[in-house]
């Protein structure tokens, strides 16, 4: 995501406004044949994440092709392998050349390709997704244009520091210092998932370590379940905040964070301000002078909510 994939390429690029996205995608169907790979255009439409189609320009086009076939308790949809990428990337070479598309992020399932915008001598970039569609429609969603101050970035970045306050075990040395923990870790790809952590030798800081090494090493601790990802966005948040709240009361950051202040402590609200602030920093330091004036910027509209 981001439209910075092909920097190095001559050919000009530019913004997509709202109105060219569906006569671009239908374009871009009908000239790979997409068909062939049983993608429609409605595939296309309903794989559509992030900000696309949702403000009056985008950056790039963000789709996402579904792995996820059915399976009990989740709906049924359409699912592709993750070889299709390969051949859209084939199906953009046969047609545009080879400087049109990229493969460099196929082992994070991931492809991205250039692509000109519809009555126009100008390009995009479109970013191919693989993975639960589900999922990541929900770790990548962004509201409305207009219908919040906050990108969709912010809530996808609280969700990730609220996982590491859901602590299901900690201790800490005679000196104060953290030596171990067991915690939630959010995945915007996979899921979210229990983590263990504690030094791996003398004097090492504590890092995720295999359950089995952390349990050898700390037997009075509690054993927990080994999960595998938890990718159901509604099981998500009713970890995250509580079983009454719903997918739908999170759309925009400003009710996310209302529920944050409804939940957590006013002490567990300042480290997950301190640690927002840290992890937002590399996404908005380019519209900022300095990390202080964004800091203020933060606190200006938090004091509002």
């Amino acid at each position: 995501m981001g439209g910075n994939a092909f920097k190095k390429n001559k050919v000009a690029q530019r913004r997509i406004f709202k109105e060219e996205i569906a006569p671009t995608l239908e374009h871009l169907c009908s000239s790979l044949n997409l068909q062939d790979f049983d993608i429609t255009l409605g595939d296309i439409i309903d794989g559509l994440t992030g900000s696309t189609g949702k403000k009056n320009s985008s950056g790039d086009i963000d789709i996402v092709l579904n792995n996820t076939a059915y399976l009990p308790f989740k709906k049924q949809t359409k699912s592709w392998n993750k070889d299709v990428l390969l051949r859209i990337c084939e199906r953009v070479e046969d047609y545009l050349g080879e400087k049109f598309y990229s493969e460099e992020g196929y082992n994070a399932c991931q492809i991205n390709i250039l692509w000109p915008i519809v009555d126009s001598n100008e390009y995009i970039q479109i970013d191919f997704f693989w993975g639960d569609a589900e999922w990541i429609k929900f770790t990548h969603y962004s509201p409305e244009e207009n219908a919040s101050n906050f990108k969709g970035v912010y809530i996808s970045t609280l969700y990730g520091v609220l996982s590491k306050l859901r602590k299901h075990y900690q201790l800490f040395d005679d000196s104060g210092n953290e030596v171990r923990r067991i915690c939630y870790n959010y995945d915007l790809e996979k899921g979210l998932i229990r983590n263990w952590f504690m030094p791996k030798n003398v004097n090492q800081k504590i890092s995720k370590v295999d359950p089995d090494f952390f349990e050898t090493n700390t037997p009075d601790c509690p054993r927990f379940i080994r999960t595998s990802y938890i990718n159901d966005p509604q099981a998500v948040v009713n970890v995250l905040f509580d079983n009454n709240v719903k997918v739908e009361d999170l759309d925009t950051f400003e009710k996310a964070w209302s529920l944050v202040k409804r939940f957590y402590t006013k002490e567990e609200m300042k480290t997950v301000k301190e640690n927002m602030v840290f992890h937002l920093w590399k996404h908005e330091k380019k519209n900022f002078e300095t990390k202080e004036e964004f800091v203020n910027n933060f606190d200006n509209l938090l004091s509002v909510l």
